[in-house]
């Protein structure tokens, strides 16, 4: 019986400190993987990954289609913009980013859509002291702007296409 009493303690004792036992313990403590690449930021469902490379409006779109499988950042609600605009503030000094907002061109007027096709409801609150023009004009692509100043509310503003800018691109998050 003592053989079997000291058999069992000894069992016990490696299996308790073996290095295979210790492996399976801390696997038990693994936190769960992101659901978006490092430097993304999770929110509903979806990554918004801001991109310190300075693009035109259309290349930094066909920038977040290409290696993100997402579209420049469309915000539909005051929630998603404030989420959105705290992450930029904390990752970026630069005063503007691209977001999925442009016009297109309809005889005589800008019509304004998202990039990722989600409607455009008029009336942001989240807007630069007025509407986006719907005038004929260069200035067809909207940036976040006030990103430095971190007491501030960023809002949006109506620039050219062309200028050169970091943006931030949304994309579905992977499950």
């Amino acid at each position: 019986m003592e053989k079997l009493v000291y058999f069992g303690v000894c069992l016990l004792g490696c299996l308790a400190f073996c290095p295979t036992a210790e492996g399976a313990r801390n696997r038990s403590l693994a936190l769960p993987r992101s659901r978006c690449p490092p430097g993304a930021f999770y929110f509903q469902k979806m990554c918004y990954e801001y991109l310190k490379e300075s693009a035109s409006w259309q290349d930094a779109e066909v920038s977040c289609q290409y290696w993100r499988k997402g579209n420049l950042a469309s915000i539909l609600n005051e929630v998603e913009g404030a989420v959105i605009s705290s992450y930029a503030k904390s990752v970026s000094s630069e005063k503007t980013a691209w977001i999925g907002l442009n016009a297109i061109t309809l005889p005589e007027k800008l019509f304004w859509m998202w990039s990722d096709g989600s409607e455009y409801i008029p009336g942001s609150q989240l807007w630069d002291k007025r509407t986006p023009d719907t005038m004929i004009s260069d200035n067809k692509c909207i940036t976040l702007i006030n990103l430095q100043k971190p007491n501030e509310k960023s809002r949006w503003k109506q620039t050219c296409c062309s200028d050169k800018r970091n943006y931030i691109c949304k994309y579905k998050a992977a499950f």
